[in-house]
């Protein structure tokens, strides 16, 4: 049952109750006992039914809504590595929000020594454009029971969460937040970046040892606090690789369709832009084949390459006061 057929059946009800009351008053009217109460009762319960039938009908739909890539706007940071973000139009109504799990990372729990830490970082993350991200969700795969639709990870759909900074690039979350020391691309034994096996040796062997050409976006200084970025006893030598969540904001357009297209963005950047991991460009086509063949996601190499980085976190309540 859908919302308009519980409508319907609301609207029905409520007709059927005036009708009752009216034929009750007639009764009366002409001295004819009568007691309507037997039918008011069925007639609640009626109602009842159809509401809990209906409500539990989109309950069981809403379990795996085939969300659109497009900007949502946050609600509030759940821990390090989910959001809660509002509900796409038409569906306010019956969704309260959309979990989001960040693909290809996990951070320390929330109830963790540096959960806090974490949590706080993508706060301030998602403060940089008023709470409104880019999300391009991870989907199934062909063939699969629900081909096409989002991924989810304890009933929370997996995404890529992009955020406008003012120089018409798009910071990429993930990859910026898998540059720290406690942030893992694996839960125990399972691997979260799923090119992992593909681009192994390509992440073992890259290693940063010189300036990105670009300096830190001034919205993501004032969003973070001086502090964090010169964190790292060696950041003045060895700057954070802005190569690696810097991107152009062409990408965020990409469907799930277009991974292919993602692919040529992301290796042609890498190229153009003359960054340390500028290599990784003349290797679309490999990238590609590996997306294309269903064996990763275009974003795995940013994320494998920024986890190499292991940036330390501050110590707790750091942020709260710098």
């Amino acid at each position: 049952m859908d919302r308009q057929g519980l409508e319907q059946i609301q609207d029905r009800i409520r007709g059927l109750h005036r009708l009752t009351e009216e034929l009750q008053g007639l009764l009366g009217r002409n001295e004819i006992p009568a007691d309507m109460s037997p039918i008011h009762s069925l007639l609640e319960e009626a109602a009842r039914q159809a509401e809990e039938l209906a409500r539990e009908a989109v309950r069981a739909a809403l379990v795996r809504v085939n969300l659109r890539n497009e900007t949502y706007q946050v609600k509030r940071v759940i821990d390090g590595d989910t959001l809660s973000v509002s509900p796409p139009r038409g569906l306010e109504d019956w969704m309260k929000d959309v979990r989001v799990r960040l693909y290809g990372i996990d951070t320390p729990e929330q109830s963790e020594k540096l959960g806090p830490f974490y949590t706080e970082l993508l706060e301030r993350l998602c403060s940089i454009n008023d709470g409104r991200v880019h999300i391009i969700w991870e989907r199934e795969g062909t063939g699969t029971e629900y081909e096409g639709f989002p991924r989810t990870s304890f009933e929370r759909g997996i995404g890529h969460v992009f955020i406008d900074v003012p120089s018409e690039r798009v910071l990429y979350v993930n990859s910026f937040l898998a540059m720290f020391s406690d942030v893992n691309i694996k839960r125990g034994q399972k691997k979260l970046v799923r090119g992992a096996k593909v681009f192994h040796s390509i992440a073992l062997a890259s290693r940063y040892h010189w300036y990105c050409k670009e300096e830190l976006p001034r919205a993501i200084l004032d969003a973070l606090g001086r502090e964090i970025v010169t964190a790292d006893a060696q950041m003045e030598d060895n700057p954070f690789p802005i190569c690696l969540f810097l991107f152009p904001k062409s990408l965020v357009s990409a469907s799930a369709e277009d991974l292919g297209r993602v692919c040529t963005i992301l290796s042609s950047d890498f190229l153009e832009r003359g960054c340390p991991y500028a290599y990784v460009g003349i290797l679309e086509d490999t990238w590609s084949a590996a997306v294309r063949d269903k064996k990763a996601s275009p974003f795995d190499i940013p994320i494998l390459l920024a986890n190499t980085r292991k940036v330390p976190a501050l110590p707790a309540g750091f942020l709260a006061c710098s």
